[in-house]
């Protein structure tokens, strides 16, 4: 497994779940400069890098097959920022630039990279975009419609293009307590559950799909870890 954690603490629940699925895991996280990936013991091993950069994705990318027997799985945790305005009116051009670069650009490296991987093997792979929705939804409406939208759309063209690839993409949509209307009535073990189930080969019929799951924690984007 490769696991991308821009929101770290879900990033790291989910890589400590996975390893105890039997996964061996490298964790990417968010850094102004790249490091060399450092085993932290049981199944997983750290590297750092900017995730925005092409350059930084590659890193990551390098040190992880350096350390994993094959990819087989990328999970890419995203986080929907707060943002400063609570309509489009008042919100910055600089803020707009960061979230589509944190929740578009970074999914489009990512993936990138992992079906270039994917197909070199010829054995297909899995591709699990896990995105957490703002908590506080007056300040980032337009935000979070966009961004949920927009990397549906993106990861439905994955699966509808590389399905018969044996690649398969999906997605886990994280709301929080105040947004049950939107999603199941979820506790954190079970956002975790999900993400690893569409992870695994029990899940090779489902492809091309966004699941709602709420996390029972108000105001937080962490997963328990749990396995």
């Amino acid at each position: 497994f490769i696991v991308l954690g821009n929101a770290t603490e879900t990033g790291r629940g989910v890589a400590v779940a996975a390893v105890r699925e039997g996964a061996r895991v490298v964790l990417g996280l968010p850094g102004e400069e790249p490091t060399t990936a450092v085993d932290e013991g049981e199944g997983i091993s750290v590297v750092t890098a900017k995730m925005c950069s092409e350059s930084g994705i590659r890193h990551v990318f390098e040190e992880s097959l350096g350390r994993l027997a094959d990819l087989s799985v990328l999970i890419h945790c995203l986080s929907v920022p707060e943002l400063s305005g609570q309509s489009l009116a008042e919100t910055s051009r600089n803020e707009w630039d960061q979230m589509m670069s944190v929740c578009l650009r970074e999914p489009f490296l990512s993936s990138q990279c992992a079906i270039q991987e994917f197909l070199a093997t010829g054995a297909g792979g899995r591709i699990v975009f896990v995105l957490s929705l703002a908590a506080d939804r007056t300040k980032s409406q337009v935000g979070c419609a966009v961004v949920q939208s927009a990397l549906y759309a993106f990861m439905r063209s994955i699966a509808k293009e590389y399905g018969r690839r044996g690649i398969i993409c999906n997605a886990v949509a994280i709301h929080h307590e105040n947004d049950l209307r939107y999603g199941l009535d979820a506790s954190r073990d079970a956002v975790t559950e999900t993400v690893l189930f569409l992870a695994s080969d029990e899940a090779s019929f489902v492809n091309g799909e966004m699941i709602p799951v709420v996390d029972s924690a108000p105001h937080s984007a962490s997963i328990r870890q749990g396995g």
